[in-house]
């Protein structure tokens, strides 16, 4: 199929045997339909290559599915839970979206999975350690590295393989997510932001996370930050664990670290 436009159809979900529904590559928009859990049926769902957006929840109410297919789309929100009851499942590729968050932990009943893409996302660790034994269970070094590149790494398809590992990021680069495919320059708030999705921030109290999720505050007010006259940061401060580093560490160049 080729140049189809539009949204999907709600009618399609009222055919209650379809086992195949392939749209890939087309000029879809719009979300997947709501009632497209009715389709108890549904074996593939392909919809890769449009320009479809929202939850992806419902989908994965479907039981029966064994392939779903949404790279290079713009879905968003977390994946769900529910994935873990998709026993058949075999093949999953949501590359190329916008979905955030962690991942769920998976079901060890998830034995028929060989194929699983999630790169290209905003998709934060940790990754689940039994998804990295079903995705690796074929391959003789099991790593998470398989899953997707750990941030501040990177490879050509967002995870490792076995001839093309994940790459750290030169000096004074990085990213912030799971699965990415390249670094850029890290500005003093792009790295102290890496730094708080990697330390598990969203954990620390209220009195010490203060200012680091809002875009409005300099880093200068954040809490624990402590700054020279000119703006640049000179250390973080916390209780229990005092973490300093020189000025070099935001332009790239060597850096040091001392835990207290």
């Amino acid at each position: 199929m080729s140049d189809l436009t539009g949204p999907i159809p709600s009618e399609l979900t009222n055919l209650h045997q379809i086992r195949n529904i392939e749209l890939y590559g087309n000029k879809l928009t719009g979300t997947i339909p709501s009632s497209i859990s009715k389709l108890s049926s549904l074996r593939r769902f392909d919809v890769s290559y449009n320009d479809l957006s929202g939850p992806i929840g419902e989908l994965f109410k479907i039981a029966s599915l064994e392939t779903i297919h949404l790279k290079k789309n713009h879905f968003s929100g977390k994946i769900p839970n529910s994935i873990g009851r998709l026993k058949q499942l075999s093949w999953l590729d949501f590359s190329e979206n916008m979905l955030v968050g962690e991942l769920p932990e998976l079901s060890e009943s998830l034995s028929f999975l060989n194929h699983f893409v999630i790169s290209q996302n905003m998709l934060e660790p940790p990754i689940p350690k039994n998804l990295c034994n079903l995705v690796s269970e074929s391959i003789s070094d099991i790593s998470c590295d398989y899953v997707a590149c750990p941030v501040g790494t990177v490879s050509s398809t967002g995870k490792a393989t076995i001839d093309s590992p994940c790459k750290r990021c030169p000096d004074g680069t990085g990213n912030f997510y799971i699965g990415s495919i390249e670094c850029h320059p890290l500005s003093q708030r792009e790295f102290l932001s890496m730094f708080y999705t990697v330390m598990n921030g969203n954990t620390w109290p209220s009195e010490h996370s203060e200012g680091w999720t809002n875009n409005e505050v300099g880093v200068c007010d954040w809490a624990g930050i402590i700054c020279d006259s000119s703006g640049e940061v000179e250390s973080l401060s916390f209780p229990a664990m005092v973490i300093e580093y020189n000025e070099d560490l935001l332009s790239g160049e060597k850096a040091w670290w001392s835990r207290n």
